[in-house]
């Protein structure tokens, strides 16, 4: 898969599937700098996760440690490129038009080639 890639950081159309087989579409960026999958709780909740009842942990991050749920989602994919069972962390991301960041363990699932010549990304 070819996605274009000019300048900033790397977004991709995600589509995660939640536990009750609901499915959101989100605008998602390519974070090598995460070691996990983070999600809006917004998009936690619409996808049928009671973040009441997820697992507490710790998110460390270069602005320091925050209180975050730990949630496994049914898959996340990025065109034919899907990964099931994959670990997130439920975290309000500060822009109000990204929904996830894919972390490594989503990325480490692929061959990724950044291709800055050709202005691309390809995941594989």
């Amino acid at each position: 898969m070819k996605i274009p890639w000019r300048v900033g950081p790397p977004r991709v159309l995600a589509f995660i599937r939640g536990p009750k087989e609901k499915t959101v579409e989100v605008s998602a960026v390519l974070d090598t700098g995460s070691y996990i999958v983070l999600i809006k709780p917004k998009v936690a909740k619409f996808l049928g996760y009671d973040l009441e009842k997820a697992q507490e942990t710790i998110l460390y991050s270069v602005s320091g440690m925050f209180n975050a749920r730990k949630l496994v989602l049914e898959e996340v994919s990025v065109g034919d490129c899907e990964a099931k069972n994959v670990d997130a962390v439920c975290f309000e991301l500060p822009s109000a038009r990204i929904g996830a960041l894919l972390g490594l363990n989503w990325i480490n699932r692929f061959r990724i080639t950044f291709d800055k010549g050709n202005e691309e990304i390809l995941i594989e």
